[in-house]
């Protein structure tokens, strides 16, 4: 990806170019990410991390959607551009890490939004009409790492997968067991779902076995640490640390706003005689609520539910009865599925739903690098995300995620 001899471009706040050592402060999917990304380009890559088994991490917690489009909502032009282009990086990165580990992947047929009453319907088709008049936004020609965009099945033509509405009878024919409580439907068969489990340890794998990364399980209290000898003295830092990156920035004098939104998910197993999940992910609105299902080889993922209420990691009675009463409406079968887990976690939410990607020359003499507030898209932006820190750890920028600067944040220099 990048020739580290001939053109990193990286200097301190003198001057002197920066070296290839660097630590990276946060161990889930975005952290892990840019690390096999930098450790492919030549870096020398330590991650350190309180915990490298996840449990409070926002991607063990996650859906696994690459909504790219469908996550998309009018006026939000800048979040369809972003999630639009990380969805490009997706072929590539996964299908690199679905070789050697099967089971990235577990739906490859594209992504359903339903709506079951008129106001669920309107908003629909407020978001297709945004989708489909704002094609410049999200044109997902061309290859990244060798790899096309995801295409429709048995298709080679990408106009193929993009987002287009659907009859009542195309809908059971292609979901049969969906209820017929659904009264309008958009399919986009150039999506996919990924389950973010195994993402996780693929990528640890990916990092310790093949690119020689080093996981530390060890908490980073201040960022001065790592280039002053009280830990280590790398040569540039990377903040991937999620909702626990505002306490980190303020170490070396940044104003770096997070919003813990808290998520609420059911796993639940299929059993033998019970209906089949549906094939595609169903993003559905059941009378104004937001409600995914999510497709997995074991059963069935459903979420949704958003909180912001600080650091609350507790699961609410409230907010499994709305999850599984909006599931029934639209897959009556789920009254027969094993109730496997229940989970909740906390999302890094920035200012404006955007995360924060850049260089910060203002911080550690030069040498920082912030990958965090991904919010509830921080799988969708996972390779994109690592391409821009490791573009930023060489001297350069990504275009793609420009509008990522943490520099839009008022009063982000302290």
């Amino acid at each position: 990806m990048y020739d580290l001899s001939s053109r990193i471009a990286a200097t301190d706040s003198s001057g002197k170019k920066l070296g290839t050592n660097i630590a990276i402060v946060g161990g889930s999917v975005i952290g892990l990410a840019t690390a096999l990304k930098a450790a492919a380009a030549g870096f020398t890559v330590t991650v350190y991390d309180p915990s490298l088994a996840w449990a409070e991490a926002a991607g063990w917690c996650a859906g696994g959607m690459l909504g790219g489009i469908t996550e998309a909502w009018p006026g939000e032009d800048e979040q369809l551009r972003l999630g639009a282009a990380s969805l490009r990086h997706w072929p590539g990165f996964g299908g690199k890490l679905e070789a050697n580990h099967p089971g990235i992947f577990t739906s490859n047929v594209g992504t359903i939004n339903v709506g079951v009453d008129d106001g669920d319907v309107q908003d629909l088709n407020r978001v297709y009409e945004y989708v489909t008049n704002n094609e410049h936004l999200w044109d997902r020609g061309g290859t990244i790492d060798g790899a096309e965009p995801f295409l429709a099945p048995g298709s080679n033509d990408p106009k193929d997968s993009r987002m287009r509405k659907l009859t009542r009878r195309e809908l059971r024919a292609l979901e049969p067991a969906l209820s017929r409580a659904a009264r309008g439907a958009l399919l986009t068969e150039g999506e996919r779902s990924v389950d973010n489990r195994e993402l996780l340890v693929a990528l640890k794998e990916q990092c310790e076995n093949t690119y020689g990364v080093t996981l530390v399980e060890r908490e980073i209290e201040d960022l001065n640490h790592l280039v002053d000898g009280t830990v280590g003295t790398y040569d540039q830092v990377v903040l991937a640390a999620g909702n626990g990156s505002q306490d980190l920035a303020a170490t070396v004098g940044l104003n770096l706003p997070i919003r813990p939104i808290k998520g609420e998910v059911l796993r639940l197993r299929f059993r033998p005689g019970v209906p089949e999940p549906p094939r595609h992910t169903i993003r559905g609105r059941v009378h104004g609520r937001p409600c995914y299902l999510v497709p997995r080889p074991w059963g069935l993922l459903i979420g949704a539910t958003e909180y912001e209420h600080g650091d609350d990691r507790e699961v609410t009675v409230q907010g499994v009865l709305h999850l599984l009463q909006d599931t029934e409406v639209l897959f009556p079968g789920v009254t027969e599925y094993e109730l496997r887990e229940i989970i909740a976690g906390l999302r890094p939410g920035s200012i404006d739903n955007l995360p924060y990607l850049g260089r910060v020359e203002e911080a550690l003499d030069g040498r920082l690098v912030i990958a965090t507030g991904h919010g509830r898209n921080g799988i969708l932006h996972t390779p994109l995300s690592a391409v821009a820190a490791v573009a930023a750890l060489v001297g350069t920028e990504l275009p793609e995620a420009k509008s990522c600067d943490p520099h839009r944040i008022p009063d982000f220099i302290m």
